[in-house]
């Protein structure tokens, strides 16, 4: 089972803004997701935190934090339709679906 760093991830998404209540919600899905997950939050968050490069697949964790003003569901469509990336919307829409279901 991949793991991620909490308080890392924490201290990444408060620079970035992120209300407790968002922090507290992303955390509870990623428990129930990181195992399914194909990278290391760690690595990425290291990665992130000090530069603007993709985060994954041609994604920057800025795009990732404009489209997490949107609803989840949205912002995957978004992905879809103006970021040309069927593929990963795909993914994560079955990742984030499946994990709601079995809230």
């Amino acid at each position: 089972m991949l793991e991620f760093n909490e308080r890392k991830l924490i201290r990444v998404l408060q620079r970035e803004g992120w209300h407790d209540h968002e922090i507290e919600a992303m955390i509870s899905l990623l428990d129930k997701v990181t195992d399914r997950l194909q990278k290391p939050f760690d690595e990425w968050l290291d990665h992130q935190a000090v530069s603007d490069e993709p985060l994954v697949e041609g994604l920057s964790i800025q795009t990732i934090m404009k489209l997490r003003k949107c609803h989840f569901l949205d912002a995957l469509t978004i992905m879809d339709t103006y970021l040309d990336h069927p593929d990963l919307a795909k993914q994560y829409k079955n990742l984030f679906q499946s994990a709601e279901v079995n809230e």
